[in-house]
């Protein structure tokens, strides 16, 4: 993935990859396990998609 790119981060969790253009980094980045009543899910946090 690196080779196509990609921005390697780790995160306790585990390793997040992303491409960095269109994106922006507004803090550390981490991922959670969320438990919702309709589902059970990974959420990423500290990336932004550009507005620009």
């Amino acid at each position: 993935m690196l080779a196509q790119g990609y921005v390697c981060v780790a995160s306790p969790l585990g390793n997040v990859y992303y491409l960095p253009d269109g994106v922006t980094v507004n803090g550390d980045i981490s991922i959670n396990y969320m438990e919702y009543p309709w589902i059970t899910c990974f959420e990423v946090s500290g990336l932004a998609v550009s507005r620009s």
